[in-house]
C-alpha cells in the first residue's frame, strides 16, 4: 500500500513528540547504518541552561567555590540528588529513552550522573543568557548561570550495575 508523502510526514512527526524519541531514533538509525549495535556508555547534556534543571543541580551541589573550577560531582541513582536530577526536565528524556526503546536499550540502565561545572568562555554566558530570554534567575543569592554546567548520564548493562 502506497502512502502519501504528507501521511508519512505526519506519522514521523507523531513519533518525534519528545526529545527521547528524537535521540533514540537517531541512535537507532546510526546502529542501522553501521549494521551493528553501537555501545552507548554516556549521554552528555552540554551547557545546561534550563532554569528548573539548573535549580535541581545547584541544590544537589550545595555550596562550592568558583576558584576550584572545573569540578565534577557524581550522584548515584541510589541517592536522592541523583533521582532528582534524573527527574529534572533534562533528565527525564534520558530516562524515557532507556525505558521506551527496548529494541535499542534492552537490559540497560542509568547508573550514575556526573555534574561538571566549568567557567564560561568569553561571550558564552551572555549568549546563554539571551537564549534564556534574559531570565537568569537567582537561587539563594547565586546566579543560576554563574558556571557552565554539563550532565553526563552513565549507561550500563543491568547485570553490571
Amino acid at each position: 500500500m502506497a502512502y502519501s508523502k504528507t501521511k508519512l510526514i505526519y506519522e514521523l512527526l507523531d513519533k518525534l513528540t519528545r526529545l527521547s524519541d528524537v535521540v533514540a531514533l537517531g541512535y537507532e538509525e546510526t546502529c542501522r547504518r553501521e549494521r551493528q549495535s553501537t555501545k552507548l556508555n554516556f549521554i552528555i547534556v552540554e551547557s545546561v541552561t534550563h532554569s528548573d534543571t539548573l535549580r535541581v543541580v545547584n541544590e544537589a551541589w550545595g555550596s562550592w567555590d568558583n576558584a576550584d573550577l572545573p569540578m565534577t560531582k557524581t550522584f548515584s541513582m541510589d541517592s536522592d540528588h541523583g533521582k532528582r536530577i534524573l527527574g529534572s526536565p533534562l533528565g527525564r528524556p534520558v530516562a524515557r529513552m532507556i525505558l521506551d526503546y527496548d529494541r535499542c536499550f534492552a537490559g540497560k540502565t542509568i547508573t550514575k550522573i556526573d555534574s561538571v561545572k566549568v567557567m564560561w568562555e568569553d561571550g558564552e554566558r551572555e549568549d546563554a543568557r539571551d537564549r534564556m530570554k534574559k531570565e537568569a534567575k537567582q537561587l539563594d543569592g547565586r546566579d543560576l548561570l554563574g558556571e557552565k554546567d554539563h550532565l553526563v548520564f552513565h549507561i550500563s548493562d543491568l547485570k553490571d550495575s
